[in-house]
């Protein structure tokens, strides 16, 4: 514990396949690492304070505002298992913010839970914080601050960066959704040779703990659970074999199921604004792939070649679509010491 300062760099994530059905266990997803950072770094002081250019915060208490309670519960998750001082916590970047203000859903909140317990951990004498321990404790406090929800699946694709296959393994117990399952199993996977890519930004953003606790206990939703298990983990295989026309084709189905499902649970999950973007890819030859919850933020778009992603990208533009430039992050977290 000799160092002044420990950081964190975190990217940030979009997830592919695997919404909601990856809640449950034997559920499975399928997420990729964006290379849109923010870095967390602490420091011992004399009270717990937040500093954040990015959030237009300077010295704010994580105790005393809602919109800190990522930073509250990553320190009641490592403070119940560690001693750790007072700390001075700076958040810098700006992950997945456009100039108007409008953010991607690249996920900023748990990326704060990620670099915070990284940095922490980093800062107590993990040279390489274990990532199985800096899972956990981030599952634990991105969960419980979203309010008792989350799998987990963004926790670890920003941990370990790249193309991220997730597994919450059924071992005949039924885990609630808040608490790390007992079981659980990642996986890299590489981005297919010839699959082109690029994110639609559908111009409204979107709560993923707001859709998630309006539709989870819709009459619904159990069956599409199901499907959607059996179609996520159909496109993990197909992805991992790497043929581009096999990809794409499940992409759709996984797609095409996720719109059936968004259409009887009502216009929250799949609203008409974001179901034109997706007909207008579709248009050209292009496959669109709403990344988690739905309701907003990001559309995928997937192509077999680099003129029917950009024609796709275009006539979307057209309908309010905002193409962004987006890289994969092929190195996930990192955590760093400065004397």
């Amino acid at each position: 514990m000799g160092f002044r300062n420990a950081y964190c760099s975190v990217p940030g994530k979009l997830m592919i396949g695997g919404e909601y059905s990856v809640l449950l266990p034997g559920g499975v997803s399928l997420a990729m690492a964006i290379e849109d950072r923010l870095t967390v770094s602490v420091r011992p002081g004399n009270v717990d304070m937040v500093h954040s250019s990015a959030l237009g915060l300077d010295g704010v208490s994580p105790e005393r505002t809602d919109a800190l309670c990522y930073v509250k519960e990553s320190l009641n998750a490592l403070r119940a298992v560690y001693q750790l001082p007072p700390l001075e916590i700076h958040i810098e970047g700006t992950m997945g913010q456009l100039p108007d203000g409008n953010k991607l859903g690249l996920g900023s909140s748990s990326a704060v839970c990620v670099g915070l317990v990284g940095a922490c951990l980093r800062w107590i004498g993990e040279t390489v914080p274990d990532t199985t321990n800096w899972f956990e404790l981030a599952h634990k406090a991105h969960s419980t601050a979203q309010g008792k929800l989350g799998s987990g699946y963004d926790v670890i694709t920003q941990i370990q960066g790249g193309v991220v296959v997730y597994r919450r393994l059924n071992d005949g117990v039924d885990t609630p959704l808040w608490e790390t399952p007992s079981q659980w199993q990642t996986s890299r996977a590489q981005m297919p040779k010839d699959l082109w890519w690029s994110v639609l930004f559908s111009g409204r953003g979107a709560s993923t703990r707001r859709l998630v606790q309006q539709t989870f206990n819709h009459p619904a939703t159990q069956s599409h659970l199901e499907r959607m298990r059996r179609l996520t983990t159909r496109l993990v295989d197909v992805w991992q074999h790497g043929n581009v026309d096999e990809i794409l084709h499940s992409i759709d189905e996984t797609q095409t199921a996720f719109e059936v499902w968004g259409a009887e649970v009502g216009g929250a999950v799949f609203p008409a604004a974001v179901q034109t973007l997706c007909e207008v890819v579709r248009a050209q030859g292009a496959v669109p792939r709403i990344s988690g919850a739905g309701g907003g933020d990001c559309i995928l778009v997937f192509a077999p070649k680099k003129a029917i992603l950009e024609s796709a990208l275009s006539c979307a533009a057209e309908f309010g679509g905002k193409p962004v430039s987006l890289s994969l992050a092929g190195v996930g977290a990192r955590a760093w010491c400065v004397d």
